[in-house]
């Protein structure tokens, strides 16, 4: 199949490279000149390449393959006859195989790298079931990883033409009822491509461990997938936890059942499988808190602790200084506890009441003041003049009258003049 390179098929696909061989295609990396881009070449083998009806079949199928249009699913362009070959098209990938990826980190990917490569391929799949097609072989090496693209399915091809008889090449992948000598046609359905994809979940999640390895068989069976197929019937796989401790119960849960022998044992779709997953991953493995240091416990503080707290702490200035008087207590009560002066408590600064200062005083008052004070005399009651007798008309006349002095006139507003002195105050104003 060599010899193809540098060759021109069907006056359209340049070839220019081999890539894979498996006992199905040939597959090549050729120039497409119509479209202008480099794509996928499949050119089936013999003895599938005699076989007319399957032929016949992919022909039929091909424009149902053409229609398949999700941006995780690479596209399949037609399928072609010339020279003697049958080929198919694809869409070249824009990237490299997720078991490149896997064998290069050397480490399990984390449940939340591992989800980015699951949700776009289980969404693919869950469009290309609606539509009533499988894939039958999915791996690793088949789904690519994109720089800006994402990830990508590889196209549905000859696998779904060939459909229940075609068997995965790498017997890792393949489910138990697609092994030679057990197919079921009553069991063969989408649920085979979710137990593959439950393979390259555990791949990522174990660093590059596939769940049945037949390791486990004796030593009297020889094939590989003879081995593979006992230990798929006969024993249990090891949760990823126990490879990556990342994991937690609830994803080895989903996992574990995705990868069951019997196909009613696991998701029956790939969107409820997805979900199921990306349960698991949103929830928290509930852990007892860690104990907390205790912390001292104290009576509540007396008032006289909280006033002298806040006293020290916010002085009052010292013109809005705060008077406290002791109050004695009343005949027959005691003081207390709280009033009690407690050992190493500041007492609080009484400070004695002072009268306010006097208003300077005028000069006669000073005078006054500094004159020997005149002791207080008691108050005496106005005398009243006994009442006179009548008087005959000879006395009146003999009585003089005093003369009224004249008084000046008084300005409105103006205080009453004050009474005459007495002998002593005349001598002091002096």
């Amino acid at each position: 199949m060599n010899t193809l390179i540098g060759t021109t098929l069907a006056n359209r696909f340049k070839i220019r490279a081999h890539q894979t061989r498996t006992q199905y295609t040939d597959t090549y990396q050729a120039w497409d000149n119509i479209i202008q881009k480099t794509v996928i070449l499949a050119v089936i083998n013999p003895p599938f390449s005699e076989d007319e009806n399957l032929i016949r079949r992919f022909r039929r199928e091909a424009r149902t393959l053409q229609e398949i249009a999700h941006p995780n699913i690479l596209r399949f362009l037609g399928f072609y006859e010339a020279d003697n070959l049958f080929f198919y098209a694809t869409d070249m990938p824009a990237g490299i195989p997720l078991k490149q990826v896997i064998l290069r980190q050397q480490k399990p990917f984390s449940p939340q790298l591992a989800h980015k490569v699951l949700e776009p391929i289980c969404k693919a799949l869950g469009y290309a079931h609606y539509l009533d097609v499988i894939h039958r072989d999915i791996s690793s090496e088949h789904i690519y990883l994109g720089k800006k693209e994402g990830c990508f399915l590889e196209a549905f091809g000859l696998p779904y033409i060939i459909g229940d008889a075609f068997t995965p090449t790498t017997p890792f992948y393949t489910p138990p009822e697609l092994f030679e000598g057990v197919i079921l046609q009553s069991t063969v359905d989408l649920r085979v491509d979710l137990f593959a994809l439950g393979v390259v979940l555990y791949e990522m999640l174990t660093g590059g461990i596939y769940p049945y390895q037949g390791d486990q068989a004796g030593e009297e069976i020889t094939d590989l997938r003879q081995r593979v197929r006992w230990e798929m019937e006969n024993s249990t796989i090891y949760p990823p936890s126990a490879f990556n401790p990342l994991v937690n119960p609830r994803i080895d849960e989903v996992v574990i059942r995705v990868l069951q022998p019997d196909p009613s044992s696991r998701f029956p779709s790939a969107m409820e499988f997805l979900n199921a997953y990306d349960h698991a991953l949103n929830i928290k493995i509930w852990s007892p808190p860690a104990p907390q240091p205790k912390k001292e416990t104290r009576e509540h503080p007396s008032p006289a602790e909280v006033f002298s707290a806040l006293t020290r702490q916010n002085p009052p200035p010292a013109s809005e200084k705060i008077i406290t008087q002791p109050v004695p207590p009343r005949e027959g009560e005691q003081k207390s506890e709280d009033e009690a002066p407690k050992v190493g408590e500041e007492k609080p600064v009484e400070t004695p009441i002072q009268e306010p200062p006097a208003p300077p005083a005028s000069e006669a008052e000073t005078l006054l003041v500094e004159q020997s004070p005149i002791p207080p005399q008691p108050p005496q009651a106005p005398e009243q003049e006994p009442p006179t007798p009548p008087t005959s008309e000879d006395e009146t006349l003999l009585v003089e009258q005093p003369p009224i002095p004249p008084q000046p006139p008084q300005t409105p507003n103006q205080e009453p003049p004050a009474p005459p002195a007495s002998e002593d105050e005349t001598l002091l104003v002096e």
